[in-house]
């Protein structure tokens, strides 16, 4: 890549979890000074690997603070449904690679 005489600050951190039943749970979170936060979150049990990846996650501060009931735009929600259907990121994928290699992805 060639970033001119820009430097590029990329920082990232991995956390691993071993539960009882013999799962692995690995969460990596990429973060650019200037750019993106990635968020991948891989769950592997019984040879399956589950994969989700979260690109610009939106910070909720408080789950108990309302939410405004407008869209951007000036009408309002119709249902409560279409308000809890309200993106948390700017794109979300979820992969699964089953153990007889049969692979199912959905993006968002």
């Amino acid at each position: 890549y060639n970033f001119g005489n820009d430097l590029v600050r990329i920082s990232g951190e991995v956390k691993s979890l071993f539960p009882v039943d013999g799962g692995h749970i690995r969460v990596k979170i990429i973060q650019f000074l200037h750019g993106s936060t990635i968020i991948q979150v891989c769950v592997m049990k019984d040879r399956h690997q589950f994969f989700t990846y979260i690109k610009d996650p939106i910070k909720i501060l408080d789950v108990h603070q309302e939410v405004p009931l407008e869209k951007a735009g000036s009408e309002n929600y119709e249902t409560e449904e279409e308000k809890t259907q309200e993106s948390t990121s700017k794109f979300q994928s979820f992969s699964a690679v089953l153990d007889d290699g049969i692979t199912i992805t959905l993006s968002k």
